[in-house]
């Protein structure tokens, strides 16, 4: 009984080290992310004033779109790509070095990057018969106390030249989307979590905060794993 109690604890032991150097691994790529994050900001603004943020938000993102983002190539390599999507999805930095991105991607690509130089944001779901077509974000204007939308695709997407050209806050949301096919939007990807019914509420500000930063979810998720771990500990 001895030797299982101490071949248990060298397993959890090991176990627990592990844990503790994901946790750590994790804790320095999000430092780094948010770094590199902050220096794009930075080097983007210094060619562009903020006098109006609605531009120099949607200009940023044509920035980031040219110079960072790549789409997959070829059909086949779209399908290897999705199918590979890990269930945290692909990180900003991931983004950033060169994995290929769409809509989702780009869009937490923007969430994080004005998050990390005070901006708040988030991204946005767009349904079709309760299945997720696309994915934009919003940002929140402090000036006139609402979210703001901007579409996550390039200049040539007709949801770009809409969401672009004028400030569309939450009251004009339902027209605007409708017209181009879009039924709901949410905060929540329901159809991701297999909600039955659909879910075209908007989750708390610091879920989506928390879903949309990947290194922070899993520091969270994995030091509630730790927690768990240490508590046979005391009973052994």
């Amino acid at each position: 009984m001895k030797n299982l109690k101490k071949c248990f604890k060298i397993i959890l032991f090991f176990l627990i080290s592990i844990c503790i150097f994901t946790i750590s691994k994790n804790i320095i790529l999000r430092h780094y992310e948010r770094k590199v994050l902050k220096t794009i900001y930075q080097e983007f603004s210094k060619d562009h004033k903020v006098s109006d943020l609605h531009t120099f938000i949607n200009d940023l993102h044509t920035y980031v779109i040219s110079n960072y983002i790549n789409k997959p190539k070829c059909a086949l390599q779209f399908i290897l790509w999705k199918k590979n999507r890990g269930f945290f999805r692909q990180t900003p930095l991931d983004t950033l070095l060169g994995k290929a991105a769409l809509c989702g991607e780009n869009s937490r690509l923007m969430v994080n990057l004005l998050i990390a130089n005070g901006i708040k944001a988030r991204r946005l779901y767009l349904f079709e018969k309760n299945i997720s077509n696309h994915v934009i974000y919003e940002y929140f204007d402090t000036k006139i106390n609402d979210w703001i939308a901007l579409n996550s695709l390039g200049k040539k997407d007709p949801l770009t030249k809409v969401l672009a050209s004028s400030i569309i806050t939450r009251k004009d949301y339902k027209k605007v989307f409708s017209k181009l096919g879009f039924h709901h939007y949410s905060t929540l990807n329901f159809s991701r979590f297999n909600l039955l019914n659909k879910y075209p509420y908007d989750i708390p500000y610091l879920i989506s905060y928390l879903i949309d930063d990947v290194y922070l979810l899993k520091i969270c998720l994995l030091s509630i794993i730790l927690i768990f771990m240490f508590i046979p500990l005391f009973f052994l």
